[in-house]
């Protein structure tokens, strides 16, 4: 189970693991962006251990890089995170590790339109960005369980 908080101006969000402790996604401080054409959301998040953002041909977890998804219908190339490596289609869902156990938790996010997900580390710490030109989104949020967990309430 996790805990929820928010705060209304500046609009952010917290989950907490209720077990752990453990601060599992948080936009406090972090840019949060709503424009027309435009949409950016970052999340800092407990470890840099991050699967996922299928359909395309790559490590099993991804590094630090901008992992964009849009479809393309391209023959299989080895994404380095550098962007446009993607193939057919696109599955906008991740499984991200724990920082203090081995429990994971998963985030959907699906735009209608082109959308890249974005590692980065700053200030020591692990940032996930979505940033989307737009459209309609669906957002959810699964949380804690062991992989298998995770996928199967997915």
């Amino acid at each position: 189970m996790a805990g929820f908080e928010f705060n209304h101006d500046p609009f952010t969000f917290k989950f907490t693991s209720t077990r752990t402790g453990e601060t599992l996604i948080d936009t406090t401080g972090r840019t949060f962006l709503f424009q027309d054409k435009f949409i950016q959301i970052d999340m800092e998040i407990p470890s840099g251990h991050i699967y996922g953002f299928g359909e395309r041909e790559t490590n099993f977890e991804l590094g630090k890089g901008a992992w964009t998804m849009w479809p393309t219908d391209n023959k299989a190339e080895f994404d380095t995170g550098l962007g446009g490596k993607q193939l057919q289609g696109m599955h906008p869902f991740c499984l991200i590790k724990s920082g203090k156990s081995d429990e994971f938790f998963g985030i959907f996010f699906r735009s209608s339109n082109a959308q890249s997900p974005i590692v980065s580390y700053r200030d020591d710490k692990n940032i996930l960005s979505y940033i989307t030109t737009g459209g309609n989104l669906d957002i959810n949020f699964f949380m804690r369980g062991s992989a298998k967990d995770i996928i199967a309430e997915y």
